[in-house]
């Protein structure tokens, strides 16, 4: 979908897209195997689902089918199934029962791994009671909406390349996986896109988000995001996204997914714990706008402070988002910090840490709650 509607060739040419859902696909000429739902953009099949009912059959059953029913390679003949072989032409496969969903974008025999599609339910896995109908009605109701998939398809889904290095041979092996985003790092991207376009810069966000659920990936879709959005007007609503991580080893993760998604060179530029806000290549990207800017907690202030000192930066539109919003720094690092904070109020005694709390709460005037800068804060 246009980031605006003010071209009217565009909006005209995306509305041309079309999107059918097929019941019981024969896939294979070596099988009279069929799966209960094939989707389809202009032709072209994206997903398949297996539905269960817990009266019958329930979604591990589905997982189960997808294992032992669906090799992407035909055990007799060796031949592949295109539309089961990864990243050929299905890319998510869907496990589905009234109550649940799970997802893979990998089959591989027994050694496919699903992993939960659920909304989650008052803290805990699964869903929620539905009043509506069945728990999983999200998936074709919301999920499977045109607007909603072809965004997944066009703005969520890349491809992830892992490197390993043989140890003994020294022999550096690729594999590549399909990553298909899971319900909760959409929903809180798509709600927080939602609300910047409806209130516009100046708001205040916090997600809480499960360790080991995809944090790193969902600030990665949500600062892509933020800096292709579009106002009403059709003007950029954020001239510089600004991540901020509480370590350097999350810092490289982050930058890697950033580049992992990032669709343009030199998109995202980062601040090194050593050149700092002193870098030029920094102040560059701050000036011509158009671009995410990942450092740590250590070398926020001082890209801030050149937010402040630098005139031609005055009045610009920031979106901050800030990583483990809760964890501090003590010791050298937090003394370190309040040396680079000495112009800005903060009430903390001495033997406190400082977190990144603190900082986005500090009343300086280049980081002050003002209408111009966005946070939004993971926890």
């Amino acid at each position: 979908r246009p980031a605006e509607s003010m071209n009217p060739s565009t909006t005209a040419r995306y509305a041309q897209n079309k999107l059918r859902v097929a019941r019981q696909v024969y896939y294979s000429e070596n099988k009279t195997d069929s799966i209960d739902l094939v989707f389809f953009v202009n032709g072209l099949p994206v997903a398949t689902a297996e539905l269960k009912s817990e009266f019958q059959q329930d979604v591990h059953e589905a997982i189960r089918q997808y294992r032992q029913d669906r090799p992407p390679v035909d055990p007799t003949t060796r031949r592949r199934e295109p539309l089961l072989t990864p990243g050929r032409r299905a890319l998510v496969h869907f496990a589905v029962d009234n109550s649940e969903i799970y997802m893979t974008t990998r089959l591989d025999g027994a050694e496919t791994r699903f992993l939960p599609f659920n909304r989650g339910n008052a803290g805990h896995a699964g869903n929620p009671p539905n009043p509506g109908g069945a728990e999983t009605a999200y998936l074709w109701e919301e999920v499977l909406a045109k607007d909603a998939w072809l965004g997944i398809l066009g703005k969520f889904m890349h491809v992830q390349v892992d490197k390993r290095k043989d140890p003994t041979s020294g022999r550096v092996s690729r594999s590549s996986t399909v990553i298909f985003p899971r319900f909760h790092q959409h929903d809180a991207v798509t709600k927080l896109l939602a609300d910047a376009k409806e209130k516009g810069p100046g708001q205040r966000y916090l997600v809480q988000h499960s360790a080991g659920s995809g944090k790193t990936k969902t600030i990665a879709w949500l600062a892509h995001r933020l800096i292709r959005h579009m106002s009403p007007d059709a003007a950029s609503t954020f001239d510089s996204v600004i991540v901020v991580t509480d370590r350097t080893v999350l810092d490289e993760n982050v930058r890697e997914d950033m580049r992992l998604i990032q669709s343009s060179r030199g998109l995202v530029v980062s601040v090194g714990e050593k050149s700092g806000a002193k870098s030029p290549q920094l102040r560059d990207a701050l000036i011509e706008g158009d671009h995410i800017i990942t450092c740590t907690l250590q070398t926020f202030p001082e890209v801030m402070k050149l937010v402040a000192d630098t005139a031609e930066l005055r009045g610009r539109r920031w979106a901050v988002i800030a990583d483990e919003a809760h964890s501090s720094q003590s010791g050298s690092t937090a003394r370190d910090l309040r040396e680079l904070l000495v112009d800005v109020d903060l009430d903390i005694d001495d033997g406190e840490g400082i977190s990144a709390d603190d900082l986005l709460a500090a009343k300086d005037s280049a980081i002050a709650a003002s209408a111009n800068i966005t946070f939004v804060a993971l926890t």
